[in-house]
């Protein structure tokens, strides 16, 4: 299960958990390690690049790769042009995400062959859900909490808790696209609805249905 947390790096806002990452060469000039080195003999080489609606290269990106048995990863950032470039990648399946705080894409499973790098290319854009949640008397709900769990057609990621302010508002920012399960709940109370992230002015009226 991947926990969204709302931090500018992809590993912590997608929520990656697991054996420390190899750091990446953010430029794109080179991997850690270096792919003719004894420690990176039998594997390959990711190369990538983030870009915006435009086809402009996105620098700052955070991108995550995880093997098909979860046994490490590597990670990495957008140099200027929006490339990345990661070395000593083991072959076969691999999980590839990338994101900020405030721009995100959807992951990718790739194939990594000897031989030649494999090339991934994410199209990032602005993703949030956001909006205001009203108490039963029609006021801002200024103490409830906020999270979502989706995307819906895809894996089953677990968000954190998101506290609204004095004006009951919250904002979820850098969600990969797609259609969510949102959750808000003041003291026992709770209201459930789908939203997507397209959804950035939302209206949630709290009823006394209590928490199950």
């Amino acid at each position: 299960m991947r926990n969204f947390k709302l931090a500018p790096a992809v590993v912590a806002c997608l929520g990656v958990v697991g054996p420390p990452a190899v750091e990446a060469d953010p430029g794109g000039s080179g991997g850690a390690g270096g792919s003719g080195s004894e420690a990176c003999a039998g594997t390959s080489a990711i190369d990538g690049i983030a870009v915006d609606g435009a086809g402009h290269g996105v620098p700052g990106v955070g991108v995550h790769v995880e093997p098909a048995d979860h046994d490490s990863g590597w990670s990495a950032t957008t140099g200027s042009d929006g490339r990345f470039h990661i070395d000593c990648v083991r072959v076969g399946g691999a999980y590839v995400e990338a994101g900020t705080e405030t721009l995100a894409t959807t992951p990718q499973v790739i194939t990594v062959a000897a031989g030649k790098p494999a090339r991934v290319r994410f199209e990032m854009v602005a993703t949030v859900i956001a909006g205001v949640v009203i108490a039963v008397g029609g006021g801002p709900a200024a103490t409830a909490v906020v999270s979502i769990k989706g995307p819906l057609d895809g894996a089953n990621n677990e968000g954190e808790d998101v506290a609204v302010d004095a004006q009951g508002r919250f904002a979820i920012r850098g969600v990969p696209p797609g259609r969510y399960h949102l959750e808000a709940r003041v003291g026992k109370f709770m209201v459930e609805t789908v939203v997507t992230t397209a959804d950035d002015h939302l209206r949630i009226q709290m009823t006394r249905t209590p928490r199950s």
